[in-house]
């Protein structure tokens, strides 16, 4: 439809501006001339490219429709704001602040941040649970030497077992990034006891830290994986059964039974 094409506009009229602003960064650098020029040209030009690309699809998954003055975007959440159009303008500017800030303090590059921030857009995040989460999700790729969706489904999948939001990725993120750098074991495997554990902990009363804290100490006895959240799934339930043996095992990996 008519606001369909007005919103493709818009984004590619975004792309070209941020490739015209690179060129004039190149051209002030004035040293660089001959084959190495061009090639540096080109990579510089594609990289940028993938990052306008991936900062576009984000756009296009957060915007609510288009003004239909000036067809500019409007970002879901700032439909009924004072000023639409400038504090959308404003939420997007802050997405590519951040993505640029995380470049710079992290192993992955602008289009890799970006494409982690559109598959939180794709998530359903908001702007301002994006800007929340985006960090403590790459966090968690490069501690388990992740691409960013494989970080995020394992965060959200454990948020979902515990009954959890998405307010609470990045907590989860976080906390399973530490888990996976001072144990036996990886943010996959952890995520992969979790399918088996969760179920039963939750059952229990017992929250994802617990829960975690508890893997990371059977993954030092060399359970880990499948077989770590199995073993801790079956100690919940026998724990119902008053089972004697497995309420000490409980103790002696920390997690005192509860009534």
């Amino acid at each position: 439809g008519r606001e369909a094409d007005m919103a493709d506009r818009k984004l590619h009229r975004l792309a070209r501006r941020m490739r015209n602003m690179q060129t004039i960064r190149l051209g002030m650098g004035g040293a660089l001339t001959g084959l190495g020029a061009g090639l540096l040209t080109r990579r510089v030009g594609s990289t940028l490219i993938d990052y306008e690309k991936a900062m576009n699809m984000v756009a296009a998954n957060v915007f609510s429709h288009t003004d239909k003055t000036t067809g500019e975007l409007i970002f879901k959440g700032f439909e009924n704001a004072k000023n639409p159009i400038l504090e959308s303008s404003k939420a997007m500017g802050a997405l590519r602040k951040e993505t640029q800030r995380i470049a710079q303090v992290s192993i992955f590059d602008p289009t890799q941040v970006a494409g982690g921030l559109l598959e939180l857009a794709r998530a359903g995040f908001t702007v301002q649970e994006q800007l929340t989460a985006l960090h403590p999700v790459m966090r968690l790729a490069s501690a388990g030497n992740l691409d960013p969706k494989q970080a995020l489904d394992i965060a959200t999948n454990i948020n979902t077992a515990f009954g959890k939001d998405i307010a609470h990725t990045a907590t989860t993120a976080d906390y399973l990034a530490m888990a996976a750098s001072n144990a036996n074991t990886t943010v996959a495997q952890l995520g992969q006891a979790m399918k088996y554990a969760a179920p039963s902990a939750v059952t229990a009363g017992r929250s994802m830290q617990e829960t975690t804290s508890v893997l990371m100490s059977l993954a030092k006895r060399g359970l880990k994986d499948s077989i770590g959240g199995t073993s801790v799934a079956r100690m919940l339930e026998s724990v119902y059964k008053r089972s004697g043996p497995a309420v000490k095992a409980l103790k002696s990996i920390g997690l005192a039974h509860k009534d």
